[in-house]
């Protein structure tokens, strides 16, 4: 049983203000619900001073050995995000301390927004931690090098599973929610057309000098928006066809 690695975990989370020491049996009974568990002991001493990574491991280790998921990495990254989303702050409660903290300092708000995603484990950083890098000397000026290390590589198993799942339809084209339709969003376009913005090609917000205002950039849409209604310009010249690119640009 892991009932001290889940005490820990509860612990983790009242320490860093996720969670509220009201909150702290619905959270046990979330994790064992997300766990398949039934039963919980109290530990006789309270744990403390457990590493993040080490407690998550050892839950795993143990849902592993049971048969609860696949003993490999994407099954168990899937399990311990489930896990630390049932600790996270909801949305809106996010979004209104960030708010909050922006109005008097962005840079506070900011430092506070990356701590709690360092805190959730949404930045994994003891694997970052693992990565190799240096500076080198080129040419044109020193140059970052990273090995990165800390991604894990998708197990092949998760790959070949992944190819014979059937399609969620999510997420949906951003354009037809907009006219009451659902259809599946299978292409990224770009709003700053990437023929003429290669520089905002992965931002989300684009700064718009004309109006004066941020603006959304990407949106993802079916294959019929992206052409009828994206790009009318294409549809004389040819059908709508499968993507450009690898990244379904």
């Amino acid at each position: 049983m892991v009932d001290r690695e889940i005490a820990a975990l509860v612990q983790y989370a009242l320490d860093k203000g996720l969670i509220q020491p009201a909150d702290r049996t619905w959270a046990v009974n979330q994790l064992l619900a997300a766990l398949g568990l039934d039963s919980f002991e109290e530990p006789q001493e309270a744990p403390a001073g457990m590493e993040l990574e080490t407690i998550l491991g050892r839950i795993l280790d143990d849902a592993a050995s049971r048969g609860f998921i696949e003993d490999g990495v994407t099954s168990r990254d899937l399990l311990d995000t489930a896990l630390m989303g049932v600790l996270t702050p909801r949305p809106s409660l996010v979004i209104s301390q960030f708010r909050h903290l922006y109005r008097d300092n962005p840079a506070l708000a900011t430092d506070w927004y990356y701590q709690l995603s360092q805190d959730t484990d949404y930045i994994r950083a003891y694997r970052i931690a693992k990565d190799v890098k240096w500076i080198t000397a080129t040419e044109y000026g020193d140059l970052d090098i990273t090995i990165n290390l800390s991604k894990p590589e998708k197990d092949p198993r998760a790959i070949a599973a992944a190819k014979s799942a059937p399609q969620s339809g999510y997420p949906k084209c951003q354009l037809c929610r907009e006219n009451h339709r659902h259809t599946p969003g299978v292409i990224v376009h770009h709003v700053w057309h990437l023929d003429e913005y290669p520089e905002c090609g992965l931002s989300v917000w684009v700064d718009d000098p004309a109006a004066g205002e941020r603006k959304r950039n990407l949106l993802t849409v079916c294959r019929e928006c992206h052409e009828t209604v994206c790009h009318p310009e294409r549809m004389a010249v040819k059908p709508a066809g499968e993507p450009l690119t690898p990244e379904r640009w």
